[in-house]
């Protein structure tokens, strides 16, 4: 006979389900039924527990799978962006001047696009009245998508990569003594 879980048990799965939502420990603790006075510090004692934390992992990997999230569909997500270019979405006039045409744009295109302003009003007067329609959009943030495909790729970093192979051993006096004070930090 199958025993029932233990009210614990039930309250930390519910706090797990209330985490997932928007990764708040403190309004998932409330929400689980702990206390509001000490949400936070219960939310913090929850997520060091191993048992809440392998239990996030697994409903997070569930999620992402029932999404179809992986690296590489965020990654081509997220080159559609960074390569997005105005050239895709215009058609460039003899005389320079240039117009939006949204006709021929493919989904993968418009995946970039942000926000489209369709404005109609009428222009002129008198015989000269005309109906003018003017198209504006907005791309995605270009250079937000590139230093994430950057980061990824590690084309850059933040930090510094101290990994060396030197034996110790094979230095001069004199280049050991340089390698300190190099290394020694600068008041």
């Amino acid at each position: 006979m199958a025993t029932k879980p233990a009210k614990s048990d039930e309250k930390r799965a519910l706090f797990v389900r209330e985490y997932l939502i928007d990764r708040n420990g403190t309004r998932a603790a409330i929400a689980a039924g702990f206390s509001a006075t000490s949400a936070h510090t219960t939310a913090h004692r929850l997520l060091k527990n191993a048992d809440v934390r392998e239990l996030i992992e697994k409903l997070e990997a569930e999620r992402m799978e029932r999404l179809d999230i992986t690296a590489d569909r965020i990654l081509q997500e997220t080159a559609k962006l960074a390569f997005a270019n105005m050239d895709d979405f215009i058609v460039r006039q003899d005389d320079g001047t240039a117009y939006v045409d949204l006709s021929k744009v493919k989904r993968n295109h418009m995946a970039a696009v942000v926000e489209i302003t369709v404005d109609e009003y009428p222009e002129g007067k008198g015989e000269d009245k005309r109906d003018v329609r003017r198209t504006r959009f907005k791309l995605a943030d270009k250079r937000a998508a590139l230093e994430m495909l950057g980061k990824n790729h590690k084309l850059w970093t933040d930090k510094m990569d101290l990994n060396a192979n030197l034996n110790i051993q094979d230095l001069s006096d004199e280049q050991l003594q340089q390698l300190i004070q190099r290394l020694e930090p600068r008041a």
